[in-house]
């Protein structure tokens, strides 16, 4: 029986320290996917900046500014040029939800950069980094809080299901 309790002690602790070791790497490439992520985030705005800039460019060319030139397209009777226009709008609001995240994202703590990413998710922009994604040694302080952070989630989880697994079998006996 001695040895049954052994094996399973010692399989708990294998468990407990491989949990523990997996999330904690796991976690300490936030820094650098958050870095990627941000890069994305700044591509994005960029192209939305070209964008812009082009519309500035038509817009003077008829002597007006962007806005009015967006209005005049959506009072056009034609709804291939409202279309148009609704399109130049989103364009513009979609450029200052960028520059916004760009900002909050590029400005946060490093140590609060997981709440400001929650904050501003995007799943489009998340999926495209996470498949072009290069894991990094997370030699910072910032990648030895979340390997920390990891490492705590891993321990705890791996303790919840211990206690949870101890309750199930002193029911079961």
């Amino acid at each position: 029986m001695e040895g049954k309790s052994r094996y399973t002690s010692s399989m708990k602790s294998l468990f407990t320290i491989t949990t523990t070791l997996l999330l904690g790497a796991l976690l300490s490439q936030f820094p650098e996917f958050y870095q990627q992520y941000l890069q994305r985030v700044g591509g994005q705005l960029d192209g939305v900046r070209l964008e812009i800039s082009d519309l500035d460019q038509r817009a003077a060319s008829v002597q007006t500014n962007r806005f009015q030139y967006i209005r005049r397209l959506l009072e056009n009777g034609d709804p291939i040029v409202q279309n148009e226009g609704h399109s130049l709008a989103r364009l513009l609001g979609k450029q200052i939800k960028l520059q916004r995240t760009f900002n909050d994202l590029n400005g946060s703590d490093p140590l609060w950069r997981s709440v400001g990413f929650a904050k501003h998710f995007n799943n489009d922009i998340a999926v495209h980094t996470l498949y072009s994604f290069r894991p990094a040694v997370p030699i910072t302080v910032e990648g030895a809080y979340y390997f920390s952070l990891g490492a705590f989630l891993g321990w705890l989880t791996s303790w919840l299901l211990g206690r949870s697994f101890r309750h199930q079998t002193t029911r079961n006996d």
